[in-house]
């Protein structure tokens, strides 16, 4: 993740790509937190 990339969405995602994605931050999230 970048401290200053904003995640800009669009009209042209989907629900699927939007869920893909909330999916995948929290995946990396929880790594990051067995990391501290």
């Amino acid at each position: 993740m970048q401290p200053y990339h904003h995640g800009y969405i669009c009209y042209r995602h989907t629900d699927e790509d939007l869920a893909y994605t909330v999916e995948a931050i929290r995946e990396s999230l929880a790594e990051v937190k067995k990391m501290l």
